[in-house]
């Protein structure tokens, strides 16, 4: 054999050793592949539904979104539990002259009665239910969801008013922290979110009081507090605890200007016009889930398997979805115990469902000390 075909011999070899190899690769990728998909699937199977027992089954939010069934909540027809009782739901409503109480529906209502159209299609009139609780057989056996139904006074008010060229919404995050020092330990993934999303940090800011309230009724009001006596009569000398409805608020301008507006507070019991004041005779703003979190809480501030602003952040995001075209005010405050990767997590995907491109993102730290802006 001369030197020309051993090269020719050596180079065969190294192009089957080269093919051979390529093969194995595709087959460990193949098989990686399918170990990764499958873990996914197993990881996801025990959150496919948020409620899942024998008379009723309510679709988690990740699979609602895919669901292509009309109606999103499924309850069985024909299981039954020991005592007679199928699934049932039951309307949360607010209590007129008392922030701090809600009440439910006068009766529970068939399941099949309660129909959510898919993704996409628009939910109006009144017969459309903004917070729920279904019950399946028993106390124990309990759901609360909160919805964000078109609403036509609302949408009729807002279409009234032509939308001015270059108006945008507003999305504005309180977090009670007392220190920007402080939400940086306690937020880490929040504040790199924020950075990455190139946030301005606006620095030097200056005290009002030494409370969040006393910082943030000048904020939400325009008036500091001492100055809420002669503009809207509070703090009211009569025995009952004051409200706030007759004060200058922030959603109030922004409503007559065409926009939808949203406040939501926690915790409920720690809110910023409720822990120490009456709060509000009605509803300050369109959209106003106080009732439902009323309602809704249960030990260590959860809400069934998630926390309360777990499920906040996420009706947040139904809000934001839902308006994102429209203009809208949303203040949402949230308490210093919130989910840190909670909140990262939906601002990180509200931009990349690009729900933020006409919006002002605020995110401000409100606690004991004054309030730092980001």
């Amino acid at each position: 054999m001369d030197k020309c075909d051993m090269l020719r011999g050596q180079r065969k070899t190294r192009l089957l050793l080269l093919l051979g190899l390529l093969i194995a690769l595709s087959f460990l990728r193949y098989a990686l592949h399918r170990a990764v998909h499958q873990a996914r699937a197993q990881k996801s199977t025990p959150d496919k539904f948020a409620l899942d027992s024998k008379g009723c089954r309510i679709l988690s939010r990740k699979i609602e979104e895919k669901a292509t069934n009309r109606t999103r909540i499924i309850c069985s027809q024909e299981q039954k539990f020991a005592n007679g009782h199928k699934c049932c739901y039951t309307n949360i409503f607010g209590v007129f002259g008392d922030d701090n109480s809600f009440r439910l529906g006068d009766a529970c209502r068939p399941m099949e009665e309660l129909l959510v159209p898919e993704s996409g299609m628009q939910l109006r009139g009144n017969d459309v239910p903004e917070f729920i609780r279904v019950s399946c057989g028993s106390d124990e056996n309990v759901h609360f969801r909160p919805f964000v139904p078109f609403k036509d006074q609302v949408e009729d008010r807002c279409n009234k008013l032509p939308k001015r060229p270059h108006q945008v919404s507003v999305l504005l995050f309180i977090i009670d922290s007392n220190s920007r020092w402080r939400a940086e330990q306690e937020f880490p993934s929040t504040m790199e979110t924020l950075r990455r999303m190139s946030a301005v940090n606006l620095k030097g800011q200056s005290p009002v009081g030494n409370d969040a309230f006393a910082n943030l009724v000048p904020l939400l009001m325009g008036q500091a507090v001492d100055e809420l006596d002669d503009v809207c009569g509070w703090p009211s000398p009569r025995p009952e605890r004051p409200k706030f409805d007759q004060c200058p608020h922030l959603w109030r301008s922004f409503a007559e200007q065409g926009f939808r507006t949203l406040f939501a507070d926690l915790p409920t019991r720690a809110a910023i016009f409720n822990s120490q004041e009456g709060g509000f005779a009605s509803p300050p703003t369109d959209y106003y889930p106080r009732p439902f979190f009323l309602a809704a809480e249960g030990p260590s501030g959860c809400v069934g398997r998630r926390t309360e602003t777990s499920v906040l952040l996420r009706y947040v995001q139904t809000f934001v979805r839902r308006f994102a075209s429209s203009r809208y005010l949303a203040v949402v405050r949230v308490a210093r115990s919130a989910p840190d990767q909670a909140l990262s997590e939906a601002l990180k995907t509200l931009r990349r469902r690009k729900q933020l491109e006409n919006t002002v993102l605020v995110v401000l730290t409100a606690g004991e000390i004054p309030p730092k802006v980001f």
